[in-house]
Order: C-alpha cells, then sequence, then structure tokens
C-alpha cells in the first residue's frame, strides 16, 4: 500500500485532494505546515508527497525542494497564476507543478506517475548499495595492495596474487584478507 503525505493548511483543499485519491490502495497522512511535513519525512518514508501552497508556515516551495531529495514522488499544488512559472522551475528537481485548473484527470495521472518513479527509484536502491559495497572492497583491496608493494617490495601484480591466493587458501573473500593485512600493518 503506498503510504501519501497530503501537507495542506486549508481544509477545503485537503478534502478536494483527498476525493482525488478515493480507494483502498493508498494509506492518507496528513500534515498542516511545513515544520510538521518536514518532521514527518524524517520519521517516515512516503510514496507520495503532496503540497497544498502555500503553507501557513512557508510557501511551500523549500519543502517540495526538500522532499525531492528522498524517493518519494513530490506534487506541488499551485494556483493557475503560479503554475507554469514554478512548473518551469522546480520540474529539474522532479517535482510536478499541478494547478487546480489542470482537473481531476490530470492530477490522477500525475499522481500515478509519480508512484511509479518512486517504485522504480525504491527497487534501483539494492543495486545501488552492492555496487557502494563492491566500490568499497576494491578500496580496501587497494589500500592492502599498497602496503604489501611498501613493506614487502612486491609489484602490484604480486601483492594482487598475493591476497587471491590467501583468499582462496583461507576460504575468505579478498576483503576479508586485505582486511587482515591493514590490521597487521596499520599497527606497526
Amino acid at each position: 500500500m503506498d503510504k501519501i503525505l497530503v501537507v495542506s493548511s486549508l481544509s477545503r483543499g485537503t478534502e478536494v485532494l483527498t476525493s482525488y485519491l478515493e480507494g483502498d490502495a493508498y494509506s492518507l497522512q496528513y500534515a498542516a505546515s511545513g515544520g510538521e511535513a518536514r518532521r514527518r519525512l524524517l520519521e517516515e518514508s512516503f510514496s507520495l508527497v503532496i503540497i497544498l501552497a502555500p503553507l501557513k508556515d512557508e510557501s511551500g516551495i523549500s519543502l517540495a525542494e526538500d522532499a525531492a531529495g528522498g524517493t518519494a514522488g513530490i506534487l506541488l499544488a499551485v494556483k493557475a497564476g503560479e503554475q507554469e512559472e514554478l512548473a518551469h522551475r522546480l520540474t529539474g528537481h522532479g517535482i510536478f507543478v499541478y494547478s487546480f485548473s489542470m482537473g481531476k484527470r490530470m492530477f490522477e495521472y500525475a499522481a500515478q506517475l509519480l508512484l511509479a518513479v518512486h517504485r522504480r527509484l525504491e527497487a534501483s536502491l539494492p543495486q545501488k548499495e552492492k555496487m557502494e559495497r563492491r566500490v568499497e572492497d576494491i578500496r580496501i583491496v587497494n589500500r592492502a595492495k599498497c602496503l604489501l608493494i611498501q613493506y614487502l617490495h612486491l609489484s602490484e601484480e604480486e601483492a594482487h596474487r598475493l591476497i587471491e591466493k590467501q583468499a582462496m587458501d583461507k576460504r575468505k573473500t579478498k576483503r576479508e584478507v586485505a582486511e587482515e593485512i591493514l590490521r597487521h600493518y596499520e599497527i606497526e
């Protein structure tokens, strides 16, 4: 179930937006100010954040920009006259700028699109973490090779082969062998 945070200082705007999201597919939560929304965003993750600007404590634009740093889709609802200028400015941040003059159908389409993008971003996080782990493994192995070159006067190729051979002989990963080498030589 997709968690949606609706941020609005106006009860009428909240009612209208909520009516656009009818159904059991969503878990709707509410915040009445930018400060409250920021706290909620720190405590929980949401699939979609809908901001009805302006808010009682801010314009809502900086909240939208801050929220765009995560994986949630961001929909900023503004007055009709402001939509075009803000859309030009905020689209690069991944923020969809909506005006009520665009109609219910456009809102539903935008919400579905933003939820799809959120799901895609969420799915890519494990791959990103795996790649970051690989990069860290390479850094550790390279630091160990540098120590072997420095202290044992090996060539880079010989240091690499030594780490690989120890990993096979000890049935450990190259990273584990490299960490042992780092502990051994960094003590001295």
